[in-house]
């Protein structure tokens, strides 16, 4: 399976997890060796980690490695998909509001899930460990603040977006998914120039003197947006656990959830939302359960999956 721009693969987060249990260097040679890889493409996996946030030290010379430095990860107990998802939106309510101290106070959260973690007993398993650069963490308070201001006031904003051309923009609702800042709104009064802009891609923004009321068909058109289709839309969904893997049946992943015996294999069904949310649980399975429906789901895996094997063979 490939990849999304978000996510690393289950190769590359085995590797993030393995550097995570040492305390000491680890040579390529060690993690060739453990993972059946070569040199090579253990340097870029190391650099495809980075890419996404990971803060990897390399250090040269015959007593040199790798080294993960561990302090940005947020190791909360081990969850079921619901209960993540319950997470998430504590933290995410959190980022977007207008609090004050608001990073001591994600912190706090952070240090609540290690404890609850500690004195659980729980085994962990990594959650989050991305965190933006300071220079795009600044840019992004920025705008974020700039997005504030014009949505408290009824205000458009002009801004520069992926481009260095200025533009207007409507905005009415900050949107967090996957630990990355949103806003929705429209380029104009039409209500086919809605869209969902990510905040880290703004080069920058500024009030506009012209007023605007919020479109009335804002809720509509959110939920028929393509980005909420992936987050927000409800899907039956089932998955094939092979008898040997019974333990996966012992969380609940989804709402009515329900369990079917067949000859060979459980029939695991329940309702959950979003794409995104129902492939990541399908690639924390991996090959220890199937899924079956969403079908155009299930195709999509398949195929990255295949692109995948076409790639390392």
């Amino acid at each position: 399976m490939s990849a999304r721009a978000d996510q690393p693969t289950l190769l590359a987060l085995d590797i993030l997890i393995y550097l995570y249990n040492k305390s000491y260097l680890v040579k390529g040679s060690e993690l060739s060796e453990t993972f059946n890889l070569s040199l090579r493409s253990i340097r870029r996996i190391i650099n495809q980690l980075r890419d996404l946030g990971y803060d990897i030290e390399a250090v040269a010379g015959n007593m040199g490695g790798y080294r993960l430095t561990r302090s940005s990860l947020i190791l909360p107990i081990r969850l079921s998909a619901v209960e993540q998802n319950h997470w998430q939106i504590i933290s995410d309510t959190i980022k977007s509001s207008d609090v004050s101290n608001k990073y001591g106070i994600l912190k706090t959260l952070d240090i609540i899930g290690l404890q609850a973690q500690l004195e659980g007993n729980y085994a962990t398993s990594i959650y989050v460990t991305q965190k933006l650069s300071d220079d795009v963490h600044n840019k992004v308070d920025k705008i974020q603040a700039v997005i504030h201001k014009a949505m408290k006031e009824k205000r458009r904003i002009l801004m520069q977006y992926n481009s260095f051309e200025w533009r207007e923009f409507r905005p009415q609702q900050f949107q967090i998914f996957n630990h990355v800042l949103y806003i929705k709104g429209y380029l104009n009064n039409e209500r086919d120039s809605f869209r969902t802009l990510r905040l880290s891609r703004f080069k920058d923004a500024t009030l506009s003197d012209k007023k605007y009321s919020f479109n009335e068909h804002f809720e509509y058109d959110n939920d028929k947006s393509a980005f909420s289709k992936s987050i927000f839309k409800r899907y039956d969904v089932e998955f094939k656990v092979t008898k040997d893997q019974h333990d996966i049946l012992d969380y609940v992943y989804g709402d009515h959830q329900s369990i079917y015996e067949e000859s060979d294999h459980y029939r695991l069904c329940f309702e959950m939302e979003g794409d995104q949310m129902i492939k990541q649980l399908a690639y924390q399975f991996n090959v220890n359960a199937e899924l079956i429906k969403p079908e155009h789901l299930k195709i999509e895996l398949d195929a990255e999956l295949e692109f995948m094997l076409r790639r390392h063979l």
